[in-house]
């Protein structure tokens, strides 16, 4: 049996505003989320991969938060350090102001469970 991997992709020179969205009647494992700047940030600002709970706001976490102009960081692949289970409606969110605006591209990757 295989699993089905699903991968969805952004790119743009503003605000980074991705998000993946689960389909009803499914769940998926979160796998990954990555992004690329075209050339580190220097302005102190938080980049959030954030879990969108369809039950509600109080369910909702931030998964992870970096401040990627401390360490001039352009390339980031971020992985769960345990199973995060995404159920239909449920969102993982990828957000960051980019008040340098650098060029980015994002991608999340989720496996069918």
């Amino acid at each position: 049996m295989s699993a089905s991997i699903y991968k969805q992709s952004w790119e743009g020179a503003g605000p980074v505003l991705a998000a993946l969205t689960v389909p009803v009647g499914t769940v998926y494992r979160l796998h990954s989320a990555s992004i690329k700047f075209n050339a580190a940030p220097t302005t102190s600002e938080s980049l959030t991969i954030t879990y969108d709970a369809l039950a509600g706001v109080n369910y909702d976490v931030v998964l992870y938060t970096i401040n990627p102009s401390i360490t001039s960081v352009t390339s980031l692949i971020w992985k769960p350090d345990e199973l995060q289970y995404l159920h239909g409606g449920d969102v993982i969110r990828v957000a960051y102001n980019n008040n340098d605006t650098r060029t980015w591209g994002v991608q999340i990757i989720v496996e069918e469970v």
